[in-house]
């Protein structure tokens, strides 16, 4: 009965980050302390997908250097990544991918600190958006702060989030030293770490303008670590794009229409135009207005891809593992404890077992190597992304090119002729081409990529098919 009752129950988290993120305009971000997100990836997903967050900011990631993006991808949201190359730490900010941004800064191998900086632009303004990890209060902050300085000569308004591992309940070092860059704390009071002999408050949000913070508050967020989730609403207007695509349904070409349109063109007239640039124009313009009537652009929302694993009966089971903490969390004792650390492994093990069981059903079905690579796609095995544009030594790249042997190569090299059409020439010279050249070149084009003109190569085909087997041939 309690099941059914709560089959329709989404996770309290999730819902409560929905509600924060729907009450204030500007920049909405969290914070989490996940300790190994790759093995928490499906509840983060549950948790953040349709969330409403522009960003999410994640410490102690856990994640290796040879991770793909696409193991912890996020749909409708750009990572940004700092691992650690040892065991632990590692940091990550999650942005919705209609925002504009580009990277800024992020630690190496070498730094015993892990951080990531990113900028979000505005129409005139830009943010400093940074997520920061220090895995214990004794590592020296002081390079991590030589970065922070650097940049916010450029950025007026900066969030800085993170786990820095130091209690300003009790030392206010790091608060002074934040603050000699122009960054104060802006959540002192609440403890957000939790263990069995203390709360402390180690995760926090410094910000360049108290003023500008409309909304602050935050949430346990059992499923990630005993750290609380801290959210933020910043008065920062951010400039993106609509949450939809355009798109052109071929399924509902107008094929009954094309025809006549076609023929209601006086096609004469482009032979008559002196100039190229007129013709070119002449052509376009026709075929456009054909498209746009039998094949009129349509809108289509970007939608969340929920993991079909992720039943009703695990929802329930996140219920009862959150509220075991919950309670844990309230009046500490071992029993307590003890019924929240069971309802967090039984939920494990029910995520674990639905996702096996249907990707056993996925590759049993799926029948030849079409489907086969179709499946693993799906689950994210590929190759990672190639690191940020902005991370090249352009004066490295420069010389690797500059310095590529200019030495003329061997004719001989080659064991070829250069054939045009049934002739062969020592040179290179045009050649007339025939209209059913044309024709039989639009139909090797495999790419479905549309040109600044904005005309589909799929239906430049059946316009070709229909204008010539209508025998509307103009020559």
């Amino acid at each position: 009965m309690a099941s059914l009752a709560n089959h329709y129950t989404r996770d309290l988290t999730a819902n409560m980050i929905r509600i924060l993120a729907g009450q204030r305009s500007g920049l909405k971000i969290c914070h989490i302390n996940a300790q190994s997100l790759n093995n928490k990836i499906d509840e983060f997903r549950f948790i953040f997908e349709n969330s409403g967050l522009d960003a999410i900011c994640v410490s102690e990631t856990w994640l290796k250097e040879t991770t793909p993006d696409s193991f912890i991808d996020l749909v409708g949201y750009t990572v940004y990544r700092a691992d650690r190359p040892r065991r632990g730490g590692g940091t990550a900010i999650y942005v919705r991918d209609n925002l504009r941004t580009r990277i800024c800064a992020r630690s190496v191998a070498d730094d015993s600190i892990e951080y990531v900086l990113i900028e979000l632009s505005a129409t005139e303004r830009k943010l400093l958006l940074g997520c920061v990890y220090r895995p214990n209060n004794n590592i020296d902050i002081q390079p991590f702060l030589e970065v922070v300085e650097h940049l916010t000569i450029t950025y007026p308004d900066v969030i800085i989030a993170g786990d820095l591992n130091s209690n300003i309940l009790l030392d206010s070092s790091l608060t002074a030293q934040m603050s000699s860059l122009g960054l104060l704390p802006f959540n002192t009071s609440m403890p957000t770490h939790f263990s069995s002999s203390s709360s402390t408050l180690l995760d926090l949000f410094f910000v360049s303008e108290i003023s500008k913070v409309s909304l602050y508050d935050q949430l346990s967020a059992s499923c990630f670590s005993n750290h609380d989730l801290i959210f933020l609403s910043y008065n920062f207007e951010i400039l993106g794009r609509e949450e939809s695509y355009s798109y052109r349904d071929f399924n509902c070409l107008d094929h009954e229409a094309l025809p006549s349109l076609i023929s209601d063109i006086d096609w004469s007239l482009l032979y008559r135009m002196e100039s190229i640039d007129d013709q070119v124009n002449f052509l376009s313009r026709n075929v456009c207005a054909v498209q746009d009537f039998v094949l009129p652009i349509k809108m289509r929302q970007i939608c969340s891809k929920t993991k079909p694993w992720f039943s009703a009966d695990i929802r329930v089971a996140i219920e009862s593992r959150n509220t075991a903490y919950r309670r844990w969390k309230r009046f500490r004792t071992s029993h307590l404890r003890e019924e929240y650390r069971s309802n967090r492994s039984r939920v494990n093990k029910l995520i674990r077992a639905a996702k096996i069981n249907y990707y056993l059903r996925r590759f049993t079905s799926a029948i030849g190597s079409r489907k086969t690579w179709k499946t693993i796609h799906d689950i994210g095995i590929g190759r990672r992304s190639p690191d940020n544009i902005t991370d090249v030594d352009v004066d490295q790249l420069n010389a690797t090119f500059t310095n590529i042997p200019t030495n003329p190569i061997d004719p001989s090299f080659y064991d070829f002729e250069l054939t045009l059409g049934d002739r062969h020439s020592e040179g290179f010279e045009f050649s007339g081409i025939e209209q059913n050249d044309v024709v039989l070149g639009f139909s090797m084009v495999k790419s479905n990529a549309v040109g600044f003109d904005g005309i589909e190569p799929r239906f430049l085909k059946h316009f070709d098919q229909k204008f010539i087997s209508g025998g509307m041939e103009v020559r």
